[in-house]
């Protein structure tokens, strides 16, 4: 888990209902024909679960993490079992609680020697897929503009793991 300093923060936040907002996210990226995989979308969280959230950014840092799946973990190969997930859950860390906002997909694994700070930093390239690190530094960015922490890594059943902490608003 990489975890960030507060310099940057957003100041266009607001509490947002987690299960909504990322329905919603869900239902705007099908709506747009997006194609290479099929997106799904899990909840393990309660309706009433909310963060405070800038959703411009926020929306930027799934379109980016999806087009990096589209891009690099499925790249030109369209086949039908191309699989994105989206899950939300509840989970603490240093004793606080957070939004877990997993996507994996089912496409490359992650190069063995992929550290976070590949995925961060820019100019950074990974494998035969590697571009700019751009995107990567960008979903970091956001995480780190929304005091959250960010993790990469692959596993046996998914190539490409991506998790954001988000903090649960305290009412």
């Amino acid at each position: 888990i990489y975890s960030f300093s507060n310099d940057f923060l957003v100041s266009n936040k607001k509490s947002q209902k987690m299960n909504a907002f990322i329905s919603e996210y869900v239902s705007s990226w099908e709506s747009l024909g997006r194609e290479g995989f099929k997106l799904e979308f899990i909840s393990n969280l309660s309706d009433d679960i909310c963060a405070d959230l800038d959703k411009d950014q926020i929306y930027i840092m799934l379109d980016t993490i999806l087009e990096n799946a589209r891009r690099h973990g499925f790249g030109k190969v369209k086949r039908e079992g191309n699989l994105v997930q989206m899950i939300l859950d509840y989970t603490e860390y240093d004793g606080k609680g957070y939004i877990a906002i997993k996507i994996q997909n089912n496409g490359h694994r992650l190069p063995d020697d992929f550290t976070i700070d590949c995925y961060i930093r820019k100019g950074a390239f990974a494998g035969k897929y590697g571009r700019s690190g751009i995107g990567g530094y960008h979903v970091a960015r956001i995480t780190q503009q929304h005091k959250g922490y960010l993790s990469v890594y692959s596993d046996d059943s998914w190539g490409a793991i991506v998790e954001v902490l988000i903090p649960v608003k305290l009412n």
